[in-house]
């Protein structure tokens, strides 16, 4: 499937940047507000909404919710406390960035309430829905395993969602500790890139 802004939308978006030309023959820059990036990316429904909310944290529900999440299932109990530890909870609205396409990435996220859409974008004006995910689908880390590239799709709220931010280097210890762990994450990535084909 496509999602994105027809050619109008595009043009509208790039009324709003300012274009930089150094000389004559010179390609011409335009650099875009984040409102007309996500009207590029998303169409209309991507403009902005208000920013994410942290909410405060309660690490024992934190802990509960990944003890019982793929693939954390099978750590220990302090493994699990341990990364719970350095998590933290976030609300965003409907139609929220997660993060984009090309953003540093620094930490995968885990869905506690709510969906969210994974996009891809395929040139032009065109972005592919590569995903949509629910509750207990963790989202921006499988895509950059064993590596420090930067975010390779762009995660976008369907409604209001709850979600849990996973620091890499907290889940690399781990998968490092936790043999069980290690195994499942790459089991499920597998998976994972099974059904996007």
């Amino acid at each position: 499937s496509t999602a994105g802004p027809d050619g109008s939308s595009l043009r509208q978006a790039a009324r709003t940047g300012r274009r930089r030309s150094r000389s004559r023959g010179a390609a011409i820059i335009i650099l875009f507000t984040e409102e007309a990036y996500a009207t590029i990316l998303l169409g209309d429904r991507g403009r902005p909404v208000a920013t994410e909310t942290r909410l405060s944290t309660d690490q024992s529900k934190i802990a509960a919710f990944l003890a019982r999440t793929t693939p954390f299932t099978g750590a220990s109990e302090a493994d699990i406390a341990a990364l719970a530890a350095a998590c933290s909870v976030h609300r965003f609205p409907s139609r929220a960035c997660v993060f984009r396409e090309g953003d540093r990435a620094t930490a995968g996220w885990l869905i506690r309430e709510g969906r969210v859409r994974i996009l891809i974008f395929a040139g032009g004006t065109r972005t592919l829905q590569a995903e949509s995910l629910g509750p207990g689908e963790l989202f921006g880390l499988y895509c950059r395993l064993g590596s420090r590239t930067p975010h390779t799709c762009t995660a976008v709220a369907e409604g209001a969602l709850t979600a849990i931010r996973i620091p890499d280097r907290a889940f690399e210890a781990l998968s490092n500790r936790s043999l069980p762990v290690a195994r499942c994450t790459a089991e499920r990535c597998a998976e994972r890139i099974r059904l996007i084909r």
